[in-house]
């Protein structure tokens, strides 16, 4: 990754597997695990002949990988990842689309798998106008995901000094009696918003 500015909005290469595994940390409470080309080997009954799960290596404050679970989330329900919000489980993700729309990605998870995909070119030209993650990209993931999810609707599990708070969506305050568009937001505890939104309806 380069070392400059620009790296936090995505501006260095990255290959699929390892943007997966960056994902795979918020979605295993702040563990990175190893890749691992083989997970099990099983006989055609399904008996495991040999089996290992890949270690891991705790990178981040379960707290922050859940707030980041969270905003993840909201891609889903409310932002460019909301094709995939009528999904039979919790998922949350993000698209991307690089210059000129060269490449387009979605990687999302729920509670048990981590899942990427990918549309380009070998040679690096254009996908085409308006080709971006959430039009060529989100759809195979999600075809994938209807397939994979286990059905499972609740929340991911949030972990202890998570505070949970109703927030005004334009000024990020506490939310008012006069807010008229409001969002409940994870914050580590302590960290939270303090002051009141005071929109005032207008007649």
């Amino acid at each position: 990754i380069a070392y400059n500015l620009s790296s936090a909005l995505g501006s260095s290469s990255l290959t699929l597997p390892e943007l997966v595994r960056a994902y795979a940390v918020f979605q295993n409470g702040g563990h990175r695990p190893e890749l691992q080309a083989i997970r099990a080997v099983r006989t055609d009954a399904g008996v495991d002949l040999w089996s290992q799960s890949p270690p891991s290596q705790s990178v981040l404050d379960p707290r922050i990988s859940f707030v980041m679970t969270d905003l993840l989330s909201g891609v889903i329900k409310a932002g460019t990842g909301i094709f995939a919000a009528d999904l039979p489980c919790a998922v949350a993700g993000k698209t991307g689309t690089t210059d000129e729309n060269v490449d387009s990605l979605f990687i999302g998870f729920d509670s048990h798998l981590v899942v990427g995909t990918w549309v380009g070119f070998d040679d690096r030209k254009s996908l085409g106008t308006n080709e971006t993650g959430a039009v060529a990209a989100g759809p195979i993931w999600k075809e994938f995901m209807s397939q994979a999810c286990d059905g499972t609707v609740e929340s991911f599990s949030r972990p202890d000094g998570i505070t949970m708070v109703d927030v005004d969506h334009v000024t990020g305050k506490l939310a008012g009696k006069y807010c008229v568009d409001v969002v409940t937001e994870a914050f580590v505890d302590g960290t939270q918003p303090t002051e009141t939104c005071t929109n005032e309806i207008l007649n």
